[in-house]
């Protein structure tokens, strides 16, 4: 009886269509193929048999990887980082990294942390349905407009949006570190085509080096155990690279000295000593405000931050460089001094 003729990929085909398998990964393949027992050749010859298990293998190890990219990618591609910040996502089990609560449990999907740069995607799913948890939200917050949780909800408030799909009680989330330094932690919440919240978590260690990275969960106001930790170790050990951009900025009261670039594996920081000089001693709110190649103020969840020294009236600036901002080496930004903004201001990159 005459055998039907399976075409099965070429691995030409396939690593243009997914990308080249890594060489340490296709060896250990082709040794655990060499170590097979091979049986009695049937209808194929033990030659052609051991091709096709070979371009099986290489099959589903190039869709395997080119699912784990698909995923990772998703990360990085919502926070607007570069591609090359996807190697150092990862996607761990959600057994070992879960936060469980009497009122939520709290799941990392995907993270990276480079030993400075810390950057999460986190699901939040409630115990009972007809209930959501938000970070570091008040009663009052809850007029906010709710399109940063979703676009399709522009001109509702958070409160009517989560009315309208169902969802009866909101919980204030308070996320921390665990750790001694007290690292503060950016949380933007948002509606995941799962129909569950996620937690968009950045933050950044520029001031020390760790191998991990503690987060603890508080869920508030509510009688069930309400708080849980979890573990989130480091995905790369390159270190970071620091270059000055010498510069003077003098702007609605506030003296930038100098630049400072803070180059980590998966981002690029700015940070900005700075000086207020105010007869009242008075300490403004100040932040970058980054610019498009248009002109347009950038909308980001990367994480920013400032320090002052009320001693001295100095403080500083900083806070990861979103890579929509940067044109031809060069970055623009307008200063935001509590209210107001000041006019754009442009700053060359050094040089990598």
């Amino acid at each position: 009886m005459k055998q039907p003729n399976h075409q099965l990929p070429k691995p030409e085909a396939l690593r243009q269509a997914y990308g080249s398998v890594p060489a340490a990964v296709e060896s250990r393949t082709l040794q655990t193929l060499a170590a097979l027992p091979e049986a009695e050749p049937a209808a194929f010859s033990r030659g052609k048999r051991r091709v096709a298990a070979l371009v099986l293998a290489l099959s589903l190890l190039a869709v395997s990887a080119a699912v784990a990219i698909g995923l990772r990618a998703a990360l990085t591609q919502q926070l607007g980082l570069p591609e090359a910040a996807d190697a150092l996502v990862r996607t761990p089990d959600p057994a070992a990294a879960s936060a469980v609560t009497g009122m939520a449990v709290f799941t990392v999907d995907s993270y990276l942390f480079d030993g400075i740069s810390l950057m999460a995607d986190i699901r939040v799913e409630p115990t009972r349905e007809g209930i959501w948890v938000l970070p570091y939200l008040q009663e009052a917050d809850l007029d906010w407009d709710a399109s940063n949780l979703n676009p399709d909800a522009a001109g509702m408030s958070i409160r009517e949006y989560a009315a309208s799909i169902g969802i009866r009680q909101i919980r204030q989330l308070q996320i921390t570190d665990a750790g001694p330094s007290r690292l503060v932690l950016q949380a933007q919440p948002f509606l995941g085509s799962d129909g569950l919240i996620h937690i968009l978590l950045t933050s950044s260690l520029l001031g020390e080096d760790r191998q991990e990275v503690e987060v603890r969960f508080a869920v508030l106001f509510s009688a069930q155990p309400r708080e849980a930790t979890l573990r989130l170790p480091r995905t790369a050990d390159a270190p970071p690279q620091r270059q000055d951009a010498p510069v003077t900025i003098e702007a609605l009261g506030v003296t930038v000295s100098q630049i400072e670039i803070i180059r980590t594996g998966a981002a690029v920081y700015c940070r900005m000593p700075c000086a207020w000089q105010d007869a009242e001693g008075r300490l403004p709110y100040v932040a970058p405000v980054f610019l498009d190649a248009g002109g347009a103020p950038i909308d980001t969840a990367l994480w920013a931050g400032i320090a002052w020294d009320t001693r001295t009236r100095t403080g500083c600036v900083q806070g990861m460089l979103p890579p929509a901002a940067v044109t031809n080496g060069r970055f623009t930004f307008r200063l935001r001094v509590d209210r107001q903004l000041s006019d754009p201001i442009t700053v060359a990159l050094p040089p990598e």
